[in-house]
């Protein structure tokens, strides 16, 4: 089995949701070294990604799990035959790489972040955690040309987000980060745009690279003390941010497990449907506002699913 992800391979996001997997196959009765060789990838520029890519058809294994959009979009355009389980896709369908959630129809299937319909709720609880807000900067990954166009999973995402802004008034302030570029270096320069744009307060669109340089950016939001949206439970727990919008990632990890067995036992991927999840976290840390003097309002409090003391 090959396993290709858009992340960093030293950090502690692709640790723990990595480990995450690993158990849950153990549940299933697979277990790394015994009974199955497991390949992992991993790579944050197109040109390594498509490498792995490459690679992976060659070693032609049973089944590819392909984390994060980036990595999906290139196993997508390597290989029509090999079973791909995919995980944090933002939308599959507008994407391409499935024809429908309900009949997938080819060799990929798995599960979807439901990014597209996500932005919009996030922009709205961070304007309502801080209703005087009135120029948000918009951080996202965007395509290597056109980057404020395509019909990436960012792109929609940031698309979504600056319709959300309008109906509520707020300025958008794009803090675009190149594909292609040395992202560490790109996402300081963006984030140092927001400061001299006068954004007034942070939304992170997610992705691979933003959650694994999610310190990053939880620290240069505390040093400038920006409220920031994060759209992941993890960004929260994992690097002190101060509240996510999303759903528990670790719970996509293990359900992957589940579609890898399905494979492995017979099942084609065209006929296994694309879950989307029902149920989304809105997590706040209260330790990192009460860090940074900030209150937040007892009515965004009592949406919250989780509370960090």
């Amino acid at each position: 089995m090959g396993f290709l992800a858009n992340d960093l391979p030293d950090s502690s996001f692709t640790a723990s949701h990595n480990e995450a997997f690993r158990e849950a196959l153990s549940g299933l009765g697979y277990v790394e070294g015994r009974n199955l060789a497991l390949e992992w990838r991993f790579g944050q520029e197109a040109s390594e990604l498509a490498a792995f890519a490459t690679e992976f058809v060659a070693l032609a294994p049973e089944v590819i799990v392909a984390a994060g959009d980036p990595a999906i979009r290139v196993l997508h355009g390597a290989t029509s035959t090999i079973p791909i389980v995919i995980i944090r896709s933002g939308d599959p369908v507008a994407s391409g790489y499935v024809a429908s959630l309900a009949r997938p129809g080819g060799n990929i299937t798995g599960l979807s972040l439901a990014g597209t319909q996500l932005a919009g709720k996030r922009l709205d609880l961070l304007t309502q955690a801080f209703p005087g807000t009135s120029r948000v900067g918009i951080l996202w990954s965007a395509p290597a040309s056109q980057p404020s166009s395509g019909t990436t999973s960012q792109s929609l995402q940031f698309r979504e987000a600056e319709e959300a802004a309008r109906a509520l008034g707020v300025q958008v302030q794009s803090l675009a980060v190149q594909a292609g570029d040395d992202f560490g270096a790109a996402l300081d320069r963006a984030l140092e745009s927001a400061i001299y744009g006068r954004a007034e307060a942070l939304f992170v669109i997610p992705s691979g690279r933003t959650t694994s340089h999610g310190r990053r950016i939880a620290d240069f939001a505390a040093r400038h003390r920006l409220p920031t949206m994060f759209g992941a439970r993890e960004d929260v727990l994992d690097v002190d941010g101060l509240m996510a919008y999303g759903v528990s990632l670790t719970d996509l990890y293990r359900q992957a497990a589940v579609y890898v067995d399905k494979i492995l036992k017979g099942a084609r991927p065209a006929d296994l449907p694309v879950q989307q999840p029902t149920r989304f976290d809105f997590v706040i840390n209260l330790r990192t506002a009460q860090a940074l003097g900030m209150t937040i309002p007892p009515p965004v409090l009592i949406q919250a699913t989780e509370v960090i003391q």
